[in-house]
């Protein structure tokens, strides 16, 4: 039963890749109004201009909706977006109908965990997935040397998926137990192309090495909260996220009381 709910899975898949790649073809062809010659299609080829030309836009700074709005993206970054009717779409744009369609800036996963190596097959189509369903950003929370060459063909063009931030592998006691280790493989990771630093359970003082050296490079690090580092702590050590919310639990628990000194990791 799983095989084949897998295998409809897949099938559903190469479905929704197939009407993707129609999507963007059909996307990349310029509006006959905007480039009825030959010379303004070539300049449209070469033009680093789209316009979203009619959609109604979710805005998301306040709850409301931009009726017959034109939206203008140049090399990868909106400089506009206004009324159909007092937008000027530069000669030669990639205009795409958006009539009576809705666009709305893509959604960020601050906690992914995108799959390993084990099965890069999986791997790419929870990327691909992540697309499909207007997530344009991830967070890799996972770490893994793996999501360095997944992050990098994205940025490249050569794999469909979101814009990929890839955490290191988490710093455990065995890796990064004293002050020395953890200044060490902080720097071993960001020399290898980590995005930031994954805090999982080390001791308290090569923690605070591990802060100051990620200051020190400018290296963001997140993730856990260590035993024996404490909520306080960690916000004096300008810890960049906190990801799991036991130690702020454990942080309000009054003294003395049941559940004091417990594992709290039930809360995430």
């Amino acid at each position: 039963m799983f095989a084949s709910s897998r295998s409809l899975f897949h099938a559903r898949l190469s479905e929704a890749r197939w009407l993707a790649c129609l999507v963007l073809l059909l996307s990349g062809c310029a509006d006959d109004r905007v480039a009825g010659s030959a010379e303004a299609q070539s300049a449209a080829g070469a033009s680093n201009t789209i316009a979203f030309v009619g959609a109604n836009v979710l805005p998301m700074d306040r709850e409301t909706v931009l009726a017959e709005h034109t939206v203008l993206v140049r090399d990868g970054r909106i400089v506009e977006v206004g009324p159909t009717a007092d937008v000027e779409v530069p000669e030669g744009a990639q205009r795409i109908d958006a009539r009576g369609r809705w666009l709305m800036p893509g959604l960020a996963e601050m906690h992914g965990h995108v799959p390993g190596p084990d099965d890069e097959t999986y791997a790419e189509d929870v990327l691909f997935l992540y697309v499909l369903n207007g997530v344009t950003t991830v967070r890799n929370m996972a770490g893994h040397a793996y999501h360095l060459s997944l992050r990098d063909r994205i940025a490249a063009g050569e794999l469909v998926g979101p814009t990929l931030f890839a955490a290191s592998p988490w710093l455990s006691e065995d890796q990064a137990g004293t002050p020395e280790a953890a200044d060490r493989i902080v720097r071993e990771y960001r020399a290898a192309g980590f995005d930031l630093i994954k805090i999982g359970s080390i001791p308290r003082d090569a923690y605070l090495q591990m802060s100051r050296t990620a200051h020190e490079i400018g290296m963001p690090f997140g993730g856990h909260i260590p035993h024996g580092v404490g909520l306080a702590t960690a916000l004096e050590a300008r810890q960049t996220s906190i990801d799991h919310f036991d130690r702020y639990a454990e942080f309000l628990v009054r003294e003395g009381a049941s559940i004091a000194g417990r594992d709290l990791r039930t809360f995430g």
